[in-house]
């Protein structure tokens, strides 16, 4: 989905975009720029049969940048139409809109995936997948599983739950991928319709990190799940599920009404025993059901207190963007660009933050705090001789080492890089 690049980096958008990818079933054909051809080991089976499904739809989650440098996430329909195209000979797919080189890399995943799946594709179709919100650029992976779900429904007929979203990369094995913003998104899942969003099961931090940023309001809002492959995800779409998990979704359904009446009863209704029972049931029904899991974990006292190292640092730069800034450029530009309100509320939302990070990060932290408050005294106190500016000259030059030297031990760490995925 769109600018989600993060930790992963797989998801910024930062690659120029590139003009619509065709995909051409089977074998590669020669054909001029843009088609991605994707090198299938052997040419498909193509039947005579049909799409089953002409046009389908499910939700799928993306991520747009605020000018605060934030994140917000949001919920968005992706629909696929399979039309006969008389002629033409293998079937083929794009987007209906430009998008950045990651994404057509991960649609040319998604159509191997569904190649060896179903073992080939009808012929002589043109597929094409949209966005209902065409206008805006996309790149990166996270539109993936979306994606074969797509080609899933077009091939067998199936209709997907409108209440499901779903965000994660996948390779061609079926094997879903982590991907950024999940924090973002599955905040921005709870604003829609949604009731079930599926995440990569390797961005189980992001939901703990969830849990502890945010309590477990954004848990009871909406129902996370892990999704470890396609066929997860298969289970979590499909409006046909097993009665023991239809059974406890629609209890859990039921007890999420009643608690978002009054948010601030969220907490005093989780703690009844009748509550427990029903998160345990869900959790018994799903495993990879991460709001049973993290909501008793609550309740029991034994929820995460810190943020991992990922969500660490990205908190305590979402905390102090102006500060992060700033030591890349000189001290004149500071003074004359900066405000001390701008500084002041950086610097106290990095205080509030900092005991929920873990330890690891404490030493940035407080190097960002402390150049901050050099840049901020001067807002504050203009300097108006040679001296007292060499010396904010000198003090701010230092305070900015000291901040560069503590994060580039930070991630230069081996543990750390290797809980980053680095």
């Amino acid at each position: 989905m769109p600018a989600d690049r993060q930790a992963d980096n797989q998801t910024r958008s930062s690659v120029p975009l590139k003009p619509v990818p065709v995909v051409s079933i089977p074998p590669p054909v020669s054909v001029p720029p843009p088609v991605i051809n994707p090198p299938v080991t052997a040419a498909p089976v193509v039947t005579k049969e049909v799409f089953k499904s002409r046009i389908n739809q499910v939700n799928g989650l993306l991520i747009s940048q605020l000018a605060s440098g934030g994140e917000v996430g949001q919920v968005t329909r992706l629909s696929l139409t399979a039309l006969p195209s008389p002629g033409e000979w293998p079937s083929t797919i794009r987007f209906n809109q430009s998008v950045g080189e990651s994404m057509g890399k991960a649609l040319n995943e998604v159509i191997k995936f569904s190649q060896l799946r179903h073992g080939g594709w009808p012929e002589s179709h043109l597929l094409e997948i949209g966005f209902e919100d065409k206008y805006i650029d996309k790149d990166g992976p996270s539109a993936a599983v979306a994606c074969a779900l797509l080609l899933e429904a077009a091939i067998t007929g199936k209709k997907w739950d409108p209440a499901f979203a779903v965000t994660g990369d996948m390779n061609a094995d079926g094997r879903v991928q982590p991907i950024g913003g999940v924090r973002a998104k599955i905040r921005g899942a709870t604003k829609g319709s949604c009731k079930l969003v599926g995440v990569p099961v390797k961005n189980e931090k992001s939901v703990m990190d969830l849990l502890v940023l945010e309590g477990p309001a954004p848990l009871v809002g909406i129902t996370v799940f892990g999704i470890t492959n396609f066929d997860d995800a298969l289970l979590l779409a499909s409006t046909e599920r097993p009665p023991a998990l239809q059974s406890a979704l629609t209890d859990f359904d039921n007890m999420r009404t009643v608690m978002m009446r009054d948010p601030r009863q969220i907490v005093p209704l989780l703690r009844t025993p009748h509550a427990a029972q029903r998160l345990q049931a869900l959790l018994t029904a799903a495993p990879n059901c991460y709001s049973a899991k993290y909501l008793l974990l609550y309740l029991q006292g034994r929820g995460p207190r810190t943020l991992s190292i990922g969500g660490s640092i990205e908190a305590a730069q979402n905390s102090a963007q102006s500060v992060v800034s700033a030591i890349d450029h000189d001290v004149d530009a500071n003074v004359s660009s900066l405000k001390g309100d701008e500084l002041g509320n950086s610097l106290y939302k990095l205080r509030q933050v900092r005991p929920l990070l873990d330890a690891r990060v404490w030493p940035y932290v407080d190097g960002l705090v402390a150049y901050g408050e050099v840049i901020r005294g001067a807002l504050l106190n203009p300097v108006r001789s040679g001296a007292r500016y060499t010396d904010l000259v000198s003090k701010a030059k230092k305070a900015a080492g000291t901040v560069k030297a503590a994060y580039d031990k930070l991630i230069n760490d081996s543990q750390v890089r290797e809980e980053l995925g680095l």
